[in-house]
């Protein structure tokens, strides 16, 4: 009896030691996503996140691109005031007032970002160019360009694009003599 006394002491504290693990584990999985969410919804954190995001996309586009504020929203997506995107003459090629996209995944080992729809209220775009090419060329050049190194390379996605109101501004020296488009 003594000997079966033992091994059943020793397996209820092997079983004991295995719920305690257990729950812990579980209490890990449920509270890290929330504090995680609890932690993006501080101000700070998500400036500080639009500051890296925005400096990644200046390097990506070669031109200066700003938010002026980021709301995050779980489930919902974020919202931006400010937006805007020089062209490499220092001029305003784009800005939105607000603008609100879903991010619909970010994975940092693939190094990619998939956003949703993106809608853009009242957008402001100043396209302009001359006979050597448009003010926006090196954004697409930007996005085309294979980099030397894989690592370096973050991938980005938007599932589509919706705009109400806006101003849209054209000049070119082919467009000469058009004025009105009525």
């Amino acid at each position: 009896f003594p000997v079966t006394i033992a091994i059943s002491a020793i397996f209820g504290k092997i079983i004991k030691k295995s719920h305690q693990i257990s729950l812990v584990s579980l209490l890990i999985l449920v509270a890290l996503p929330l504090f995680i969410t609890v932690v993006a919804m501080i101000p700070f954190v998500q400036n500080g996140l639009v500051t890296i995001i925005t400096k990644r996309l200046s390097a990506d586009l070669g031109t200066e691109v700003s938010i002026r504020r980021a709301s995050v929203l779980p489930f919902v997506g974020v919202n931006l005031r400010g937006v805007l995107v020089r062209d490499k003459m220092a001029d305003t090629l784009f800005y939105a007032g607000s603008a609100r996209v879903k991010i619909e995944r970010i994975s940092f080992k693939e190094r990619e970002i998939q956003l949703g729809v993106a809608r853009l209220h009242s957008p402001k775009v100043n396209i302009s160019g001359t006979e050597d090419g448009m003010n926006f060329s090196f954004i697409i050049d930007s996005l085309q360009q294979n980099r030397d190194t894989l690592s370096a390379r973050v991938s980005y996605a938007v599932r589509g694009l919706v705009i109400s109101g806006g101003e849209i501004a054209i000049e070119h020296p082919s467009l000469t003599g058009y004025r009105d488009w009525e």
